[in-house]
């Protein structure tokens, strides 16, 4: 009867505490991004965040894994709309040169 007991208030807290783990996931709303979570929030492609790392709030974690606080992009979206250039137009620091000598300009 006393094990019943204690493995009924076990199950019940275990409960509790997950349903108060995925509330506190959704009030935060997963602010640290990947990669590829930032290409879909921003609407860019992958490729095109790495060409234009250097402008974008980010951290690195280890040698390669790259970690993007929501809050920061939303704060460098809003910047970069205030601007004449739009963050797709902005030409790479690094290709600006080739920018500047072709044709036509990938977007």
């Amino acid at each position: 009867m006393l094990e019943k007991l204690i493995a009924q208030i076990v199950e019940e807290t275990v409960k509790v505490t997950l349903q108060n783990l995925s509330i506190s996931n959704q009030e935060s709303g997963n602010d640290i991004m990947d990669t590829k979570q930032l290409s879909k929030y921003i609407n860019m492609s992958v490729p095109w965040i790495y060409q234009n790392l250097h402008m974008i709030p980010h951290r690195k974690i280890g040698k390669k894994k790259l970690a993007f606080n929501r809050i920061e992009i939303d704060e460098f979206m809003e910047e970069r709309s205030g601007k004449k250039e739009s963050i797709k137009t902005m030409p790479d620091k690094v290709n600006s040169k080739k920018a500047m000598n072709c044709k036509y300009k990938v977007v």
